[in-house]
């Protein structure tokens, strides 16, 4: 455990928490945004609450013991909208087509965290649904994005024309040879005609 000056409503007083949290000075925050948490013996924990946050993580009326756990859940995070895309996802129920968010997130900082390295603001991506690239620095979105930029770069470039050309190839090409145990000549049916006469075309 570790013991440290809170400001109390009488003054600078002690509270004890979990060691491992960081723990700024005991000077007041007074002047900047800030959050607190006031406990029931009546001493109360501040700490920084950036502009970007989307919610104040304040709460009165916590008892000592609790403290710790509750400083665990402050987090501040902002989100960012992804690109809207159809999306095929064959685990939903009725196997949903639809639109969906690719690459939505945000910018999250938990104080109190585990980790050092989710004490300052980091970026979590939601490739698709419940798949994540988490803990990026700037460094590391720097990184994601060139990587995404190298793909759209290949898929406009290298896939597109290949698809072309294949689609091309298929207008062409495409059909079902029906050869008849006679020996007669055979026919080539095109595709789409077996496909409205099967039992589940209506």
């Amino acid at each position: 455990m570790t013991e440290i000056p809170v400001r109390g409503r009488t003054g600078l007083v002690s509270a004890r928490l979990a060691d491992g949290l960081p723990v700024a000075g005991s000077e007041s925050l007074s002047g900047r945004g800030t959050w607190t948490i006031g406990t029931t013996m009546g001493f109360v924990v501040e700490g920084y609450l950036p502009e970007w946050a989307e919610e104040d993580p304040s709460r009165e009326g916590v008892p000592p013991e609790l403290l710790p756990a509750r400083l665990a859940d402050v987090g501040h995070w902002v989100q960012f909208e992804g690109q809207p895309m159809r999306v095929h996802n064959p685990a939903a129920d009725g196997e949903m087509v639809g639109n969906g968010q690719v690459f939505s997130g945000g910018i999250d900082c938990h104080p109190f965290a585990e980790y050092p390295e989710s004490r300052v603001p980091v970026v979590n991506l939601a490739v698709v649904g419940d798949i994540w690239i988490n803990g990026l620095d700037p460094n590391g979105l720097t990184e994601i994005a060139a990587q995404l930029r190298a793909q759209a770069d290949r898929l406009d470039r290298e896939v597109r024309p290949r698809l072309v050309a294949a689609r091309a190839d298929w207008a062409e090409q495409h059909g079902v040879r029906m050869i008849p145990a006679s020996g007669a000549s055979t026919e080539v049916v095109p595709t789409a005609s077996l496909v409205k006469a099967g039992p589940n075309s209506g």
